[in-house]
């Protein structure tokens, strides 16, 4: 029997604790019980994020090192933590807690857990540390032997999920982004403000149901606002649609509706309504995620008085308690423009800008749709998509439901394609537009960067079908490339 993989998770603060544990476990690792690996094994040049998601995902056993500074991190709560729990409860791992120093873990979600040594007493508690790791040892030996002799679990049927929905933070299609154990941690500051810009489909959605997860978790409450979701008559002035943002809001948390007062305007109605029923002093603190901001871009009066109030409830946080507990995050394709910059919420807080999946990403996904691509199709896929998020997990999807790869291929850049939808969108923009369609003809006949107006160039970058090179932009992928020749051939 090949030896169960060992994945610890530690705090850097801890490293002579996790050495004095690895040595403890020398026996098991000789006997081929277990081989461990820790962040310790990461090499100079490897993509440190990468490689820990990377065996955390072939982990069998998942030891939680915990101390102060282990429930201080951040990134270790935010990634490696929920990630455990997902394969645990998945039943495709096992976390164990291993108990460094006293800390307040029972109150996290470790707590539900059985932990080592013995009776979860802290090592460093204990009067001889030697049987303290001796007793890990042996408790992780009786896990090992446990699983080794468990009757192999057949494999459950991969049940897919949709592509052209948001991913949620618990699903196993779930890929951890770079900055989302930051944002988590912005998130628990006061008066936090969050910006999620990504060009289309590029995951913002799934994003914020992470940061909702990630704030319910630290008992905060939330809502989620989008603002696709909103009839055409909410934008029809600012007091519309302030008016549709406080009863939603209020709906949401079943706050008292709000009430207009004779002779405040609606601004300060709405500020009103905010501190007095959802931020009370006995209240915890509150998310409010607002999706698809930029669709208020075309209204620019509505801008201009909304984008200023969410500025102004933004400064209120730095001297004001009760709006300490307010927190916002905001998510947009197009940056709206406020017509005065100080009262702008777009040059204070902190920027998450979403790229696409790296290569490994695509082979993390890939294997959790249960596919045996091989290296060649592998780049295929990749020279055709790139890591456009949406594509491939349509590709990946379709594949995965029993589309030939050959054929995927073949018809991927026509109308018969699993793509001509996302096509066809952009096939639209040069209908409605001459100078698009002169641009993207330009773009399909050169594989070398062009140099575009930056308005158009802004305009083709929402839809991250573009790469900037040399002072130029050039079609990313390949798919866009040979539909775009077609289609602009006549």
């Amino acid at each position: 029997m090949s030896p169960l993989q060992l994945f610890i998770s530690y705090s850097r603060r801890d490293a002579d604790l996790r050495k004095k544990l690895e040595d403890a476990l020398t026996n098991l690792r000789r006997e081929g019980v277990v081989k461990i690996w820790t962040d310790a094994k990461i090499m100079a040049g490897q993509d440190f994020a990468r490689e820990i998601d990377s065996n955390l995902e072939k982990a069998d056993i998942i030891l939680c090192l915990i101390s102060p500074g282990f429930i201080a991190s951040d990134f270790i709560n935010a990634i490696e933590v929920n990630r455990a729990l997902e394969r645990h409860d998945a039943g495709k791992a096992l976390v164990i807690p291993i108990i460094l120093r006293p800390a307040e873990w029972r109150q996290t979600p470790l707590g539900r857990l059985q932990a080592l040594p013995t009776n979860g007493k802290a090592v460093t508690t204990w009067s001889n540390q030697d049987e303290a790791f001796l007793s890990i040892t042996a408790g992780i030996r009786e896990v090992a032997k446990s699983l080794g002799q468990r009757p192999a679990r057949e494999e459950k049927p991969i049940t897919l999920e949709n592509p052209n929905s948001p991913v949620r933070s618990d699903s196993p299609f779930f890929i951890h982004r770079p900055g989302e154990a930051i944002a988590c941690s912005e998130l628990e500051q006061p008066g936090a403000l969050i910006h999620i810009n990504s060009a289309k489909d590029f995951g913002k959605t799934s994003l914020i149901s992470r940061l909702l997860v990630h704030a319910r978790q630290r008992g905060y409450r939330t809502v989620f606002l989008d603002l696709c979701a909103a009839s055409k008559q909410v934008f029809a002035s600012p007091e519309t649609f302030l008016r549709w943002f406080s009863i939603q809001t209020g709906h949401e948390l079943a706050a008292p509706p709000i009430r207009e007062m004779a002779g405040l305007q609606i601004n300060d109605t709405t500020t009103n309504y905010i501190a007095s029923a959802l931020l009370k002093p006995n209240l915890t603190p509150l998310v409010l995620a607002i999706d698809n901001f930029d669709r208020i871009v075309p209204y620019q009066e509505i801008t201009n008085d909304v984008c200023g109030l969410l500025r102004s409830w933004h400064e209120r946080s730095r001297h004001d308690e009760i709006w300490a507990r307010f927190r916002l995050v905001l998510s947009y394709t197009e940056q709206p423009t406020v017509d005065n910059l100080d009262q702008s919420p777009f040059n204070v807080g902190y920027f998450l800008k979403l790229s696409g999946f790296d290569p490994e990403h695509v082979i993390q996904l890939m294997a959790r749709h249960g596919l045996p691509l091989s290296e060649a199709e592998l780049d295929q896929l990749w020279h055709l998509v790139g890591g456009h998020p949406l594509l491939v997990r349509k590709a990946l999807y379709e594949l995965a439901s029993g589309l030939p790869f050959s054929i995927f291929v073949e018809q991927a850049s026509t109308d018969a394609g699993v793509y001509r939808k996302h096509l066809q969108s952009i096939g639209q923009l040069a209908e409605q537009d001459p100078q698009i369609e002169a641009a993207l003809r330009q773009l399909a006949s050169h594989r070398s960067p062009i140099r575009l107006p930056a308005k158009l160039m802004d305009k083709l970058e929402q839809w991250g079908i573009l790469s900037q090179e040399d002072g130029g932009v050039r079609l990313s992928f390949r798919l866009h490339r040979d539909y775009l020749q077609h289609k602009l051939s006549d």
